[in-house]
């Protein structure tokens, strides 16, 4: 079921991810990047390119994006 979360905490959030069928880990090995500090990155609107390469690497691992 599609679905979306709005965290509105000034705190931030934490969540637990579990995930079923597909294959998630081989998604995310291949569309992660080391980190370049220890401090999280600053927010990046995706361009178009981007969000086709996501659809891509997605659906090559059995993923579908809604």
């Amino acid at each position: 079921m599609p679905h979306g979360f709005v965290v509105e905490s000034s705190a931030g959030a934490c969540c637990l991810v579990m995930t079923r069928g597909g294959d998630f880990e081989g998604f995310v090995g291949e569309m992660g990047r080391p980190a370049a500090t220890s401090g999280l990155p600053a927010p990046v609107k995706p361009t178009p390119s981007m969000q086709a390469a996501l659809g891509q690497v997605a659906a090559a691992h059995r993923i579908a994006l809604v």
